[in-house]
């Protein structure tokens, strides 16, 4: 089915054509929306709940997001002056307790205690979900990231690499670049997946991973008590998910931190894109 819907299921029986005299028999499909259980084709596509995935040029919705926590050398202003310069002039900045603000900084979100790496980048992508379940597209991000120019842009123009995706990295680090390379690329390295600068969830991919055990349970006992790994946890739900990893090479995103809230290395080899595109048309193919 052309445009098909992302709640479309198998098809569960047949049904009387009410309007054909009972001449002509429908296929029934299952549907996966909270509102619905059952529809027909015809249903599908008139139905208000109707919702795309997979389709390049259907990304209008967005939902974005940045995570903040403090540092010896802030990143944030250049991070958010970025984010604006590639086009998105609306979003939510979560910040750790004593992150760094300036006065021109709206729509933030203080985290009354320290939550680490993870809690607070999980927590951040339940609330932009919440907040806004209905988007095409939600993109959270850390403060040590600048982006491409005009990379809203092109994205609305070439999500989505495939009619079902995980997550889509628009940020490549190094050993992940194959020189001479443009467009999308599907790696498989499971927990061992590097890079959580910038990740970019499907409306059904978002909803997928929340509600996942990998990272429900990743709190509970995962290494380093939980409190870290974001990229490692992203990687394997994708792997065991079946949902496919894409970063796009060269790099939309640049790691511009040179001291780290996590780490004691500075953002240089594998931490760093090795070709990063200061700007980008959106019709770049």
């Amino acid at each position: 089915m052309a445009n098909r819907c992302v709640f479309l299921g198998n098809q569960s029986g047949i049904r009387e054509c009410p309007t054909c005299q009972r001449s002509v028999k429908i296929k029934v499909f299952q549907c996966g929306h909270p509102s619905h259980s059952e529809t027909t084709i015809h249903e599908c596509r008139d139905c208000p709940d109707f919702q795309r995935e997979g389709e390049r040029g259907f990304v209008v919705n967005w939902e974005v997001a940045v995570t903040t926590a403090p540092r010896e050398r802030p990143t944030l202003v250049t991070c958010v002056e970025s984010l604006r310069a590639a086009g998105w002039g609306s979003f939510r900045i979560f910040a750790e307790p004593k992150s760094p603000m300036t006065e021109n900084m709206e729509s933030v979100t203080h985290r009354p205690i320290h939550l680490g790496a993870w809690s607070n980048w999980y927590l951040s992508l339940t609330e932009m979900y919440l907040t806004n379940p209905k988007a095409d597209a939600y993109l959270i991000c850390q403060d040590d990231t600048i982006f491409s120019a005009g990379l809203r842009g092109y994205l609305e123009n070439h999500l989505w690499p495939a009619p079902q995706v995980g997550v889509v990295s628009i940020y490549c680090p190094q050993h992940y670049e194959i020189p001479g390379e443009f467009g999308f690329r599907e790696i498989n390295e499971g927990w061992g997946t590097w890079g959580a600068l910038a990740y970019v969830f499907s409306n059904r991919s978002i909803r997928e991973f929340l509600s996942h055990e990998l990272p429900i349970n990743h709190r509970h006992h995962g290494p380093s008590d939980g409190s870290r790994n974001v990229d490692s946890v992203v990687g394997h739900w994708c792997r065991e998910s079946q949902r496919p990893y894409y970063i796009h090479t060269p790099s939309l995103a640049q790691h511009i931190g040179a001291t780290s809230t996590l780490w004691s290395a500075r953002a240089t080899g594998r931490r760093r894109a090795q070709t990063f595109l200061r700007s980008v048309a959106e019709d770049r193919r």
